[in-house]
């Protein structure tokens, strides 16, 4: 059994790569909900929520790209932009094309919950000390309290 500390972006892909392999994983998550720092809140006087945490995603590789494509064809991930102003001294000097950005209608949260599925995630769980085969997937200092080894920055 792998313990993965930690329920945000980091801590459910690893989970879900893990699972997908065939190992027991279980994730660990003191909040009520997975995301972590991907969150979104209505504030007052704008029309559409505000993203907290990433405000897009790109994806590129072989391990994200066909997810990528799973959640454009489920309308969970929508293109915006490849192109960029390009800003200097002198202002905006032209444009240059990069890597796709995309946005998720239902706020990038949606997205590790769509990975989260069918995994054991448990809520409000306080974790005191790590174990052999624990995954700490949470910032720095959080993880320096539950590991002395680790350094906080």
């Amino acid at each position: 059994m792998v313990t993965i500390v930690g329920a945000g972006i980091a801590g459910i892909a690893c989970a879900r790569l893990l699972a997908d392999a065939g190992s027991d994983v279980v994730v660990l998550e003191r909040s009520s909900a997975v995301g972590g720092r991907l969150a979104r809140a209505s504030v007052p006087g704008l029309q559409r929520p505000v993203e907290w945490g990433a405000a897009y995603l790109t994806a590129y590789g072989d391990r994200v790209l066909p997810r990528a494509e799973s959640w454009l064809e489920r309308d969970l991930l929508q293109p915006v932009t490849d192109t960029f102003a390009v800003a200097g001294p002198d202002g905006i000097t032209g444009s240059a094309r990069g890597p796709m950005r995309y946005r998720a209608p239902a706020g990038l949260r949606s997205l590790v919950r769509d990975l989260a599925h069918g995994l054991t995630v448990r809520f409000g769980e306080q974790v005191e000390r790590v174990e052999r085969d624990t995954v700490l997937a949470i910032p720095r200092p959080q993880a320096a309290a539950l590991a002395p080894a680790i350094e906080p920055q």
